[in-house]
C-alpha cells in the first residue's frame, strides 16, 4: 500500500531519512526493555505489594526517560537531519524535519508501551499485547489511504501516532490495578533495587546496535546520489528485516532456553552442540533465499509488480540492490542465534563491544563501496558487513563452532544452492514465457526447491534438516505435554 501511494519519490526519501534516528531509539528501546525488565519483574511478581511498588516506580522512570528522549529528539531534528541527509533538497529536508517531530512523539509512546507489555508478560498475560500488536500497522495503512491526498506522506506518521496512542490506552487500562500511584513511593529514591534493570540496559543497547544503527548511515551516503536512492535501500531494509527474523524466530526461540539451562549446569559441550545445531538449521532455513536472486534480477518478473507510484524506475532501483541485501540477510538472521548464545553464557561485554565498533565498520564499508558503485555499493557493504560481524561474533563466542564439520556442511550447502541457482536461472525465462511472470516465478521456485531437496538429501547427504526437525518436534511435544503453552 505504501509503495503504491508513494513509490520511491523524493517524499519517500524524506520519510526514510526522518525515521532513521527515531527508528534506532525505538528498536533498541523495545528490545532492551524486554531483555532487562521482564526477568526482574518476574522475580518480584509473587510479592504483590513489592511488585506494585516496583512497577509504579519503573513506570515513573520510563515516562521520564521517554519524555526526555522525545524532547531532545524534537529539538535536535533540524541539526541531525541536516547532517545525515544533507544531500536532500531543501523541500525534502523540511518535510523530513516535520515528520521527524511527529515520530519522536511516537518513539516516546512506543517506549511506554514496551514497558507496559513487559508488565503484562511478567504477569503471564499474553493475549491483549498480542491482539493489539497490529494496531499501528493497520492505522498507518488506513491513514495513508484516507488522508494522503491532503497530507501526503505525513499521513504515515499520523497513523503511526494514533496506533501507538490507542495501544498505550488499552495496555494501561489492563494493568492499572498492578501499579502504585502513591507519590511518596514514586519519589522515594532510596529503594535503589527498583532501578536496577535500567542500569543493566547499556550492554543490551550496545549489543543491539549492529541491527538497528544501519539506516542512518545508509541515509548519510545515499542522500548524495540520485533521487530515490534512499527509498531503494529503505524498501530493501524493510524486506530483509521482516523476512529474516521470521525464518529464524522459531529456531532461536526453541534453542535459547536449552542453551541457558545447559550452561547454568556447567555443561559447556552440550551448550556448544545445541548452538551448532541451531546455526545449521538456521542456515538451512535462510540460505534458500539465494534461489530468489535469478528471479529478482530478471526484468520480466517486475512487469507484474508495477503498482501506482511504484513505477519502472522504482522497480529497477530496488531490483539492482535487493540481491545483496538478501545475501546479507543470511548472516544477519543467524546473528539472532549467536546473540542468544552470548545471553545463555551471560556474556554481554563482547556483544556490546562488537556493537560499538560495528557503527565504525559499517560507516567505512558503505563509504568505500558507494564511492565506486553509488547506492548499489551500499548493498554490497551490507553483505560484507554482516559476513564479518557474524564470523567475528562466532569466533569470540566459541571458535570451535566453526570446526571442520561445520565448514564441510557449509560447502555442501553452497554446492546445492549453486546448482539450484543455475537451474532457476535457466528455467525462469522459459516458465515466464510459458505462463507469465507471477506463475512463471512460482513454477521456477518449485523446480529450484525440488532440485535443492533432491540434491541435498540424496547426493550431498545433507540430512541434518530431517534429524534436527525431528528432534525439535519431539521437544515441542514434550513441552506441550507439560502444558507450557497454557499461559
Amino acid at each position: 500500500m505504501i509503495a503504491y501511494l508513494f513509490g520511491t519519490k523524493p517524499d519517500m526519501d524524506a520519510y526514510i531519512a526522518a525515521i532513521s534516528i527515531p527508528g534506532i531509539i525505538s528498536g533498541i528501546g523495545i528490545s532492551a526493555f524486554s531483555l532487562s525488565l521482564i526477568p526482574f519483574l518476574v522475580k518480584n511478581a509473587p510479592d504483590r505489594n513489592r511488585f506494585m511498588k516496583i512497577t509504579g516506580k519503573c513506570l515513573f522512570v520510563t515516562i521520564f526517560i521517554a519524555a526526555i528522549i522525545s524532547i531532545l529528539g524534537i529539538i535536535s531534528s533540524n541539526t541531525v537531519l541536516n547532517t545525515i541527509a544533507k544531500g536532500l533538497s531543501k523541500s525534502s529536508l523540511d518535510l523530513a524535519i516535520k515528520i521527524s517531530e511527529i515520530l519522536w512523539v511516537v518513539v516516546s509512546i512506543s517506549l511506554l508501551n514496551s514497558y507496559l507489555i513487559a508488565v503484562y508478560h511478567s504477569l503471564k498475560l499474553f493475549i491483549i499485547p498480542a491482539l493489539i500488536t497490529p494496531l499501528p500497522a493497520l492505522l498507518i495503512i488506513a491513514s495513508a489511504w484516507w488522508i494522503s491526498s491532503t497530507l501526503g506522506i505525513t499521513s504515515i506518521a499520523i497513523g503511526w501516532f494514533l496506533g501507538v496512542a490507542i495501544q498505550a490506552i488499552i495496555l494501561f487500562l489492563g494493568v492499572k490495578s498492578h501499579l502504585t500511584y502513591n507519590p511518596a513511593v514514586l519519589i522515594n529514591f532510596n529503594d535503589i533495587e527498583a532501578y536496577k534493570p535500567f542500569k543493566n540496559m547499556l550492554p543490551a543497547i550496545l549489543a543491539l546496535l549492529p541491527f538497528t544503527a544501519l539506516q542512518p548511515i545508509e541515509v548519510f551516503w545515499a542522500s548524495a546520489f540520485q533521487s530515490g536512492s534512499i527509498s531503494y535501500l529503505g524498501y530493501c531494509q524493510k524486506f530483509v528485516v521482516s523476512l529474516g527474523p521470521i525464518l529464524i524466530y522459531g529456531i532461536s526461540l526453541v534453542s535459547f532456553p536449552y542453551m541457558a539451562k545447559e550452561y547454568a549446569e556447567g555443561k559447556i559441550l552440550n551448550t556448544r552442540t545445541i548452538l551448532a545445531n541451531a546455526l545449521r538449521l538456521g542456515l538451512l532455513s535462510t540460505a534458500p533465499v539465494i534461489c530468489l536472486i535469478p528471479i529478482i534480477i530478471h526484468e520480466k518478473l517486475w512487469v507484474g509488480f508495477k503498482w501506482g507510484a511504484f513505477d519502472e524506475q522504482s522497480i529497477r532501483g530496488v531490483a539492482s540492490v535487493l540481491p545483496f541485501y538478501l545475501l546479507g540477510m543470511i548472516p544477519m538472521a543467524l546473528m539472532n542465534i549467536v546473540i542468544r548464545g552470548y545471553a545463555a553464557n551471560r556474556n554481554f561485554k563482547i556483544p556490546g563491544l562488537i556493537g560499538a565498533l560495528s557503527i565504525i565498520l559499517y560507516f567505512s564499508l558503505t563509504g568505500f563501496f558507494s564511492l565506486f558503485f553509488t547506492f548499489v555499493g551500499i548493498g554490497i557493504a551490507y553483505l560484507v558487513y554482516w559476513v564479518l560481524i557474524f564470523i567475528i561474533s562466532v569466533l569470540l563466542l566459541d571458535r570451535k563452532l566453526l570446526d571442520v564439520n561445520f565448514l564441510r556442511f557449509i560447502s555442501k550447502l553452497a554446492v546445492c544452492l549453486i546448482l539450484a541457482f543455475i537451474t532457476m536461472l535457466i528455467f525462469f525465462p522459459w516458465a515466464n514465457n510459458l505462463s507469465g511472470s507471477v506463475i512463471g516465478s512460482l513454477i521456477t521456485l518449485f523446480l529450484g526447491g525440488l532440485l535443492s531437496l533432491i540434491i541435498s538429501y540424496k547426493v550431498l547427504k545433507i540430512n541434518e534438516i530431517f534429524i534436527i526437525l525431528n528432534k525439535t518436534l519431539k521437544e515441542l511435544n514434550k513441552l506441550k505435554q507439560i502444558k507450557i503453552y497454557d499461559s
